[in-house]
């Protein structure tokens, strides 16, 4: 990865880099890059892929709880926004 392509990854990820470490962090996206080739060069055609990693038994029903007033009340009255029908407000996360 050259250094006009980390730009990019930058703007992208939305992430703040100090110029100071922006060579470390190149060389380090490279080395990261250089293993992940050398993991696709792993002749994995005779390795059965593993579909389930957790037991079918393991799953539990979802069971909705409601909550009880009080804690209805309590969560309202510590949300930092909301609406006057008592809708919560939150901040958006993308700016774009």
């Amino acid at each position: 990865m050259d250094k006009k392509q980390f730009e990019l990854l930058v703007q992208l990820s939305s992430l703040n880099v100090d110029e100071g470490e922006r060579e470390g962090l190149i060389e380090d996206v490279n080395s990261i890059l250089s293993y992940v080739n050398k993991l696709q060069e792993l002749d994995l055609d005779s390795v059965e892929l593993e579909r389930d990693v957790v037991a079918a038994e393991a799953y539990r029903e979802d069971e909705v709880v409601p909550a009880s007033e009080k804690e209805r009340k309590a969560v309202l009255e510590n949300f930092p926004g909301k609406t006057g029908d008592d809708l919560l407000e939150a901040h958006a996360v993308l700016d774009r």
